[in-house]
């Protein structure tokens, strides 16, 4: 067994700004690096860098909510990792998300990198609740309709194109649903519509009502997101759903040049959770694990009033 690292020595932690973040924007994904050239004083998204020996040594980013912030991102050097480094960062976007009146800061990360066991260590020594899986990331290209294609809808059931959903269609679901609230929150699927990829966003009737739908959002450059699918609960059986997905991915292959479909499947659907990693896992080009953690900052904040 390797001996742990020494404790970290001339360790620094200073807020970043739209200048000085410059020398850190190799510590986040490059999804986040815009953000570091627009930070503010004051804004509600912050940032440190760790400095030791005047060398940049890792990141943090953090955004402030009234409720639930957020870590962003986090990152050690290679070189620096195990030795502190990670805890005094996160601890200074606890201080820096307390100090704005959130009452809980969340994490999310995948799982399966170098670095997980690091990460997990840290949030261990942080006081953070052990974390739990929160959904599953799917990506596959046209081979997965070969799998898909042998789910069939009965005839009583229309699949048809998003852009085709009616007045009709939309009064007829706004009822149902304010008689039932049969459709979870973050499924509703008209939230979608301003981003959502036309060619293949479908919907499903049964009787001439809106009982189902999965709508897509384009991804750049070359994928298609499985954004938001939901069926109404007692029409759900025998892959009712998944014959939808079927349609989709269909039109993806013949309407776009995009060849990734991307699946995001949160654990707390059951069902689908467990259809992707008994089923589809196979005709998958990858399939990640996130997970999440969420820390109470109360304590943080009283010991800051004091």
């Amino acid at each position: 067994m390797m001996a742990p690292a020494a404790p970290m020595t001339g360790l620094e932690i200073e807020r970043l700004n739209s200048i000085n973040s410059a020398a850190f924007s190799a510590f986040t994904f490059h999804a986040y690096q815009h953000i570091l050239y627009s930070l503010q004083a004051g804004g509600s998204i912050a940032a440190f860098g760790a400095l030791v020996g005047g060398a940049p040594a890792g990141m943090v980013i953090c955004e402030a909510a009234p409720e639930t912030a957020n870590i962003v991102s986090i990152c050690v050097g290679a070189e620096f990792r195990n030795r502190g480094v990670g805890s005094a960062l996160l601890a200074a976007a606890e201080q820096e998300l307390a100090g704005k009146g959130a009452g809980i800061a969340a994490f999310t990360y995948a799982t399966g990198k170098p670095t997980q066991p690091a990460l997990e260590r840290m949030l261990a020594k942080c006081g953070w609740p052990q974390p739990q899986p929160k959904h599953l990331i799917c990506t596959s290209d046209k081979r997965m309709y070969a799998f898909l294609s042998e789910y069939k809808l009965p005839p009583s059931f229309e699949v048809f194109p998003w852009t085709e959903v009616t007045p009709e269609d939309r009064a007829s679901l706004e009822r149902s649903q304010a008689a039932e609230q049969w459709v979870p929150k973050g499924l509703w699927p008209f939230d979608y519509e301003a981003t959502m990829e036309p060619a293949n966003s479908v919907g499903v009737r049964y009787g001439g009502e809106l009982v189902g739908w999965l709508i897509t959002q384009p991804r750049e450059p070359d994928a298609v997101c499985y954004s938001c699918s939901w069926m109404r609960p007692d029409l759900q059986r025998r892959g009712r759903l998944v014959a939808a997905y079927a349609e989709a991915v269909r039109r993806q292959i013949e309407f776009t040049t995009k060849p990734i479909g991307i699946w995001i499947v949160p654990y707390h659907h059951e069902s689908m959770a467990s259809f992707v990693l008994r089923r589809m896992k196979p005709w998958l080009i990858s399939l990640s694990e996130f997970r999440h953690s969420r820390k109470p900052l109360r304590a943080i904040a009283e010991e800051t009033a004091a």
